[in-house]
């Protein structure tokens, strides 16, 4: 297991995104890539049309990522990415926000890249 300063039962608290200013150093690359090493999901997977679970949690966490980490991205941009409506960047968000408090593993996985993330954000700023 890996925890970046968290005991495995806490949860990651991430602020709300209107309040958050853009970080330096981190892109979509960056956290598509950390996603993709983390779950082995590709990312034309991600942005397909395929609906198995695995694919979608790895698309939900990606979407969620990317709204904290990239402000600027509005829910329209995010789903044009994914090639998705913005709603269902809301929902996806959402869904990831409730997997995280209940579900273990998507916690840990969570968990895992936005530690890689918040190191890689260190090591540039």
């Amino acid at each position: 297991m890996r925890f970046c300063n968290t005991t495995p039962f806490q949860l990651v608290v991430i602020p709300s995104f209107d309040k958050v200013a853009p970080r330096a150093g981190s892109n979509l690359e960056t956290i598509m890539t950390a996603v993709i090493n983390e779950t082995g999901i590709s990312e034309d997977k991600m942005k397909g049309i395929d609906k198995h679970r695995m694919v979608v949690e790895a698309r939900q966490m990606a979407m969620k990522l990317i709204r904290y980490y990239e402000p600027k991205f509005t829910l329209k941009k995010i789903g044009e990415f994914f090639n998705r409506d913005h709603s269902t960047v809301i929902y996806a968000i959402d869904t990831a926000n409730d997997l995280i408090k209940y579900d273990r593993t998507y916690r840990q996985k969570f968990n895992a890249i936005n530690c890689q993330l918040r190191k890689m954000e260190r090591a540039t700023a």
